[in-house]
């Protein structure tokens, strides 16, 4: 049987982007690694401004919601087995809505209540991992049946580089976040925490 003809690198990639079911995963794993990137560049300010914590108490926060999140990615795995992965998707991402909010009606001493919703933001990032790496296989396997070839690096290396993008993203949201809202950074040599402004601690 003959192999079909070698498509060229540029129509590969014309194909890929005119592939529906992918540009639908395109864009849940953009915005769900969006929200993954700023949760994660805000929690460090969070912690430190709104609740009032150490620097040395940040990474004991980072470390609740990604141990969660690692955890979680089994339970969830086997959920999708169950019920689906639009199902765990959608829950999962609910949960991490709910802890959001929770969050931000935090009053300053609640301390065991922010890392109940530390917890539950943990549980709703492992889906924003989970899910769209998972329906990637899907789209080749879907890409083959139309094209007759597979070419997974293809669609490998456009997530990677939507990550990539997503990271540089939410950082600049953040950065320029921060800055609209008045945000004092810490001078050099200064031994206390400027006092922020009630817009900047609303930004968080």
């Amino acid at each position: 049987m003959a192999e079909p003809p070698e498509i060229p690198f540029f129509e590969q990639i014309k194909i890929a982007f005119g592939n529906l079911p992918f540009l639908f995963v395109i864009a849940i794993y953009l915005f769900s690694w969006l929200g993954v990137q700023i949760t994660a560049s805000t929690i460090p300010y969070f912690v430190i401004y709104c609740m009032g914590m150490k620097n040395s108490e940040v990474p004991t926060v980072l470390i609740v919601v990604q141990a969660t999140g690692l955890l979680m990615l089994f339970v969830w795995s086997n959920l999708s087995k169950k019920f689906g992965k639009k199902f765990v998707y959608f829950l999962g991402m609910s949960v991490w809505i709910i802890a959001a909010a929770g969050l931000f009606f935090l009053k300053y001493n609640q301390m065991g209540l922010m890392y109940v919703m530390a917890v539950m933001v943990g549980c709703g990032v492992s889906t924003a991992y989970l899910i769209p790496w998972s329906m990637v296989p899907d789209v080749i396997e879907l890409d083959e049946l139309q094209t007759g070839q597979r070419r997974e690096g293809v669609f490998y290396g456009l997530m990677v580089l939507l990550q990539k993008f997503g990271l540089a993203f939410g950082l600049f949201l953040v950065g320029n976040a921060l800055q609209a809202s008045g945000f004092k950074e810490t001078v050099v040599g200064q031994n206390t925490l400027p006092i922020q402004p009630d817009s900047a601690l609303f930004s968080y």
